[in-house]
């Protein structure tokens, strides 16, 4: 079960990353004192420790799938980026030299493509009701994690 830090923290980061305990307005209280900038500047919240597991989550899935953190749905961002005339572009001009697939060095990737068990690690990290999240001390007990290099290779 998810644990509550028994003190108010100054959520700080990056807004797409934000898990959404962190963004619910009702959750926040102004602080006094607090003199650090950002999107959180002047509030403070009680967070649980797994907060931090959602942020992990969508960093994942953004190294899985290419899809931006703030993309809501990212088989439809996949579908659309490749059907991109700018994609094109891009893998003409870099070529092989973005590594060796003739489009650069960035990939994009349904969830169809990735292994399913990638795919739940991913979800249960970024569960939107944080008691149901998987916990950071729990991540690396997940099958994907937890089978010898990681489980089943990403394409």
């Amino acid at each position: 079960h998810p644990s509550t830090v028994p003190f108010a923290l100054l959520p700080t980061g990056t807004l797409q990353f934000a898990a959404p305990e962190l963004l619910d307005a009702d959750n926040m209280r102004p602080a006094e004192g607090v003199t650090f900038g950002g999107f959180f500047q002047g509030v403070v919240a009680p967070v649980p420790l797994v907060t931090d597991a959602f942020s992990l989550g969508i960093t994942v899935r953004y190294l899985l799938t290419g899809a931006p953190p703030d993309c809501p749905d990212v088989d439809e961002f996949v579908s659309n980026y490749r059907k991109s005339p700018a994609r094109r572009l891009r893998a003409a001009l870099l070529g092989p030299c973005g590594g060796g697939s003739g489009d650069g060095a960035y990939r994009v990737r349904a969830s169809s493509e990735l292994p399913k068990a990638a795919v739940d690690f991913v979800m249960q990290l970024t569960h939107p009701k944080y008691d149901k999240r998987l916990t950071i001390s729990d991540a690396g007990a997940h099958p994907w994690m937890a089978l010898p290099n990681g489980g089943e290779a990403v394409p």
